[in-house]
């Protein structure tokens, strides 16, 4: 499983973020594909989404087409007639353009759920409850959530009725009013791909049918990015930072922890040994990890005033708040010194704090530099760029869909002039003489599609 960037090389179990916003019951807009950089729409969704999410390549369709289906309910509070209403309740779905890729490749529904409690031939049951892949993929929230399904009811008389799937367990049916729009109705939708064939592309060199493979830098782990954005007050430009006291506002206040900066930072007020530092996110988040730093100098905030003992930790209602790291004995010896802690965190908290303890010593104030809260990436080693052999032989349709390429630029070839020096070939290159033969090899495999000779 890898999360990718581009919708045409995936492998089954890979994933490729999306971003979606809507209106309240109303369909919204799929955009950056593979590049959104959006939070992501938080497990409970919303009726007026605006995030990312991750589609999740699961299976072919009998026309080829790969099955992508949303790991979460993007949105909630929308009836199945609205949906019906643009066409994904349907199955052939609705077709649009994500981006640059065309209508004719992309078609949006929901998925089929199953006609009674008996038929576990369908895409809910196949993909999402009986999953080959990882199963922690699959986002849900465990209340009285369903998702709307194309499938109608078995027996049932009456056609306002269609199948829900979900709820407390992920097994479970249920039938509801097509026009229902509580808050316990989600959408789940399913991206089909379909690969133009015109588009793709072998290059048979050597008796190998080959693709170019782009290198990738090397990208992700825990410490890619900083889910914190620089502050540049308490509430500017996201989120709230928040402390249990500060000594000034000026340099020494709680969103000065998060200025990207060690130059100053947090510091308690006067006779304050102890104390919590807090920033709020405006969608929940889950984090991985952390990094505490100390002040740029001595001067600013003293060695002995940085913690010591603290424990890390997340909550959703600022009340009860959920230890999730804890720290004992730990010493800043130096100005800029930065300490690094994963955490095993399974869950989304709107709001982190580190909550201060014992410091190193000093008798008035607790402090530090710098505050930086992460979210784990995949880590991507780098790899060069390579031609890589996919046959032997003439590669099958299927494979020309799935590996071909689709972008032959890097084909384009310019002119160019090459120089022969008129010598010996030796180390130290006589020049021919008067009457002397001129000979030189020329490679024909490394200088292709020769047009003209000049010899001067």
């Amino acid at each position: 499983m890898a999360i990718v960037t581009d919708l045409s090389k995936m492998n089954i179990g890979d994933k490729i973020i999306c971003s979606y916003v809507a209106t309240s019951n109303a369909i919204g807009a799929f955009s950056e594909l593979g590049t959104s950089i959006k939070p992501p729409i938080p497990p409970t969704s919303s009726t007026t989404p605006n995030g990312s999410f991750y589609f999740i390549y699961v299976d072919n369709d009998h026309l080829g087409r790969k099955i992508l289906i949303a790991d979460r309910d993007v949105q909630i509070g929308i009836s199945w007639d609205t949906l019906n209403t643009s066409g994904i309740s349907s199955g052939s779905g609705l077709p649009i353009s994500i981006d640059k890729i065309e209508k004719k490749q992309l078609t949006i529904r929901i998925p089929t759920g199953g006609v009674s409690e008996f038929d576990t031939d369908n895409e809910w049951d196949n993909y999402i409850l009986n999953s080959t892949l990882d199963k922690d993929m699959w986002i849900w929230t465990n209340t009285n959530r369903v998702s709307w399904s194309s499938s109608t009811i078995n027996g049932k008389q009456k056609t306002d009725l269609r199948m829900t799937r979900g709820s407390k367990t992920l097994n479970t049916y249920g039938w509801t009013d097509t026009k229902d729009t509580g808050l316990y109705m989600g959408f789940r939708p399913v991206l089909l791909y379909e690969t133009l064939l015109l588009h793709k592309t072998f290059i048979l060199m050597n008796g190998e049918y080959k693709k170019w493979i782009n290198g990738v830098s090397e990208s992700g782990g825990y410490f890619a990015k900083n889910s914190i954005p620089i502050m540049t007050s308490n509430t500017t430009p996201s989120g709230i930072a928040s402390a249990s006291s500060s000594y000034n506002t000026i340099f020494y206040d709680s969103w000065v922890a998060f200025d990207n900066s060690t130059a100053y930072g947090w510091l308690s007020a006067n006779g304050q040994t102890t104390g919590w530092v807090t920033y709020e996110f405006t969608t929940a988040k889950k984090i991985d990890a952390y990094r505490v730093k100390s002040t740029g100098t001595v001067v600013s905030i003293e060695l002995n005033a940085h913690p010591k003992d603290w424990t890390f930790e997340g909550t959703n209602d600022g009340t009860n708040w959920v230890v999730l790291d804890i720290q004992k004995e730990q010493s800043f010896l130096s100005p800029s010194e930065i300490k690094s802690f994963i955490i095993p965190n399974p869950n989304f908290y709107k709001k982190y704090r580190i909550n201060i303890t014992l410091n190193n010593g000093h008798a008035r104030y607790v402090g530090f530099g710098d505050l930086e809260m992460y979210e784990n990436t995949p880590y991507i080693p780098a790899t060069p760029p390579s031609w890589k052999t996919i046959s032997t032989t003439l590669p099958s349709v299927d494979t020309f869909k799935s590996d071909g390429m689709d972008d032959l630029s890097l084909l384009d070839r310019k002119l160019t002039n090459f120089t022969f020096p008129m010598d010996d070939n030796g180390a130290a290159g006589q020049a021919s003489g008067k009457g002397k033969l001129f000979k030189e090899n020329i490679d024909l495999k490394r200088f292709i599609d020769i047009k003209t000779i000049s010899v001067k």
